[in-house]
C-alpha cells in the first residue's frame, strides 16, 4: 500500500536531525538555496529580455519594409 515505509521514513528523519549540522551549517544551506534561486532569477530575466529585444527588432524591422512596399 505504501511506496515507502513510515517507520524507516522516520527513523530516516531522526538521523538526519542528529547528522552534527549545526544550525549554523542548516543556515548556510538555506542560503545557498536562496543564492541559488537568485541566480536561476537573473538568468530567466536575461533570457526574457533578450527574446524581447529580438521580438521588437523583428517587428521594426518588417514594419520598415511594410512601410516601404506600401506609401
Amino acid at each position: 500500500m505504501f511506496w515507502f515505509n513510515p517507520v524507516d521514513t522516520g527513523r530516516l528523519a531522526l538521523l538526519l536531525l542528529r547528522d552534527g549540522m549545526s544550525k549554523f551549517g542548516r543556515l548556510k544551506w538555506r542560503n545557498n538555496i536562496s543564492n541559488l534561486l537568485r541566480i536561476v532569477g537573473r538568468h530567466l530575466d536575461a533570457a526574457v529580455e533578450e527574446i524581447r529585444a529580438e521580438v521588437v527588432n523583428e517587428l521594426l524591422h518588417y514594419l520598415s519594409i511594410w512601410l516601404v512596399i506600401v506609401p
